[in-house]
C-alpha cells in the first residue's frame, strides 16, 4: 500500500508543480497569450478519433477498427472481464473477513477456521464409492492412492461450498455492490429470426445453434428450464449456425424456417432435436406430416433461394463474432460458450436484472426482438 501511496503522491506532486509552474509563468506576463497545442498528425478531426493507420488513400481511425474488432474481440474480453470480477470479488471477500473477524475480537484465519473449516465433516462412503466408479479410469492404478484423491476432491469441493456460501452472506450483510461492467455485443436480430419468451424482455439470449450438434440438444432442454422460470422477463431469439462437419445441419436449418413460415418453428425446433440422430433429407415429408404442415408451401420455402440467404445471414453473424463452436449465447450480448448447466444462466439473468435494477429509468438492458 506505501509503494500505491507513494506513487500517487509522487503524481499528484508531478501534476502540482506542473500547474505552478504555469501560475508562474501567468504571473510574469499575463498579457501573453497561452501557447497554442501542438497540433496531433494522428488526430482525424472529422471523425473526432485517432488515427491507427494511414494509407496514400486514406485512413483508418480507432473507431473503424473497434467496428470491426468487437465481435471476435467479445471472447477474449469475457475471460479478461471473469478474471477481473473474481479478483475483484476475492478482494472484497478478504477485507469483509478482515473487518468481521477483528468486529469478534479474531484474526482472519480464526474467523474462517470458525466459518469454514470446523463446520467441515468426511465424505461418506457413498460420495467415495459414487466417484471412484465415475473416474476410475482416471485415476491411479493402486486403489489407496485412488481413493485419497477423491478423498481430498470432495474435502476441497466442500470447503468452496462452505467459502461460496460464507461469501455470499457477508456480501449481503455489508450491501456489497459490483460495478465493473462486462464486453457486450449484440448482433442485428433480423425479421426471420424466431422468438419466444416475453414481450417486452429485461434480459433477452440471443442463442447460436445447430440442429445436428449434441451440445445443443442438451442446451436446449437447459433453455427450456431458463424460460419456465422466468417467463416475464426473459426472451429467446434464435439463430441458424449449421455446422459443416455436419453434413444434415444445413437442411435441418432450412426445414426449420420453412416449419416457421407456417407458425411452427418451436413445435420443429423440438422435433428436430429430439430426431437428431434419424433426420435426414428424405424424411422431411414425415417431419411435414408430424407437424401439420402444408406440403407444397414447404417445399416451395425450401428451394426458396430466400431461406438459404436466411441461412447465411446468421452464419455471417456468427463470422462476426468470431464464433467457432456450438451452442453459443449471447444473454443481454454477454456471451456464454458452450452447453453450461441450468445454475450457470441462472447466475447470469439474475446479475443481469440485478443490474437494471442499477440502472436509471428509462435505460433498456438489450433491444427487444420483434416477433416473426
Amino acid at each position: 500500500m506505501r509503494t500505491t501511496n507513494a506513487w500517487m503522491g509522487s503524481l499528484v506532486c508531478a501534476v502540482l508543480l506542473a500547474g505552478c509552474a504555469s501560475q508562474r509563468g501567468g504571473a510574469q506576463g499575463l498579457e501573453r497569450a497561452a501557447p497554442a497545442a501542438p497540433s496531433n498528425p494522428r488526430h482525424d478531426a472529422a471523425a473526432g478519433d485517432v488515427v491507427v493507420a494511414r494509407f496514400a488513400s486514406g485512413a483508418i481511425n480507432a473507431r473503424e477498427l473497434e467496428a470491426r474488432a468487437a465481435g471476435p474481440l467479445l471472447a477474449p474480453r469475457q475471460r479478461v472481464f471473469e478474471v477481473q470480477s473474481a479478483i475483484l470479488e476475492g478482494m472484497i471477500f478478504d477485507r469483509l473477513v478482515a473487518e468481521t473477524a477483528a468486529a469478534l475480537g479474531l484474526s482472519p484465519d480464526e474467523y474462517l477456521q470458525r466459518e469454514v473449516e470446523a463446520g467441515l465433516s468426511p465424505p461418506s462412503e457413498e460420495q467415495v464409492a459414487r466417484v471412484l466408479a465415475q473416474f476410475r479410469g482416471q485415476l491411479p492404478a493402486d486403489d489407496a492412492q485412488a481413493r485419497s484423491q477423491v478423498v481430498a476432491f470432495l474435502s476441497d469441493r466442500e470447503r468452496e461450498r462452505r467459502l461460496d456460501a460464507l461469501k455470499e452472506r457477508l456480501f449481503e450483510r455489508y450491501g456489497v455492490e459490483l460495478f465493473l461492467e462486462p464486453p457486450r455485443f449484440f448482433p442485428p436480430l433480423r425479421p426471420f429470426d424466431p422468438v419466444r419468451g416475453a414481450d417486452k424482455p429485461t434480459v433477452t439470449i440471443v442463442e447460436f445453434s445447430d440442429f445436428q450438434c449434441p451440445y445443443c440438444r442438451r442446451a436446449a432442454s437447459t433453455v427450456d428450464e431458463l424460460l419456465a422460470r422466468y417467463p416475464h422477463v426473459l426472451q429467446l431469439v434464435f439463430k441458424q449456425f449449421p455446422g459443416e462437419v455436419h453434413p444434415q445441419a444445413r437442411d435441418a436449418a432450412a426445414a426449420s424456417l420453412c416449419a416457421a413460415a407456417q407458425g411452427q418453428f418451436w413445435a420443429a425446433h423440438h422435433l428436430l432435436f429430439e430426431r437428431q440422430e434419424e433426420f435426414e433429407h428424405s424424411g422431411l415429408p414425415d417431419l411435414v406430416a408430424e407437424l401439420g404442415l402444408e406440403a407444397e408451401p414447404f417445399a416451395a420455402c425450401l428451394a426458396d433461394p430466400a431461406t438459404q440467404a436466411a441461412i447465411d445471414a446468421d452464419l455471417e453473424d456468427a463470422a462476426t463474432l468470431g464464433l467457432d463452436g456450438t451452442p453459443r449465447f449471447l444473454v443481454n450480448g454477454r456471451l456464454v460458450e458452450g452447453a453450461q448447466p441450468l445454475e450457470a444462466f441462472v447466475a447470469l439473468v439474475e446479475d443481469e436484472l440485478r443490474r437494471s435494477r442499477q440502472q436509471p429509468a428509462g435505460a433498456v438492458s438489450a433491444p427487444p426482438a420483434t416477433r416473426p
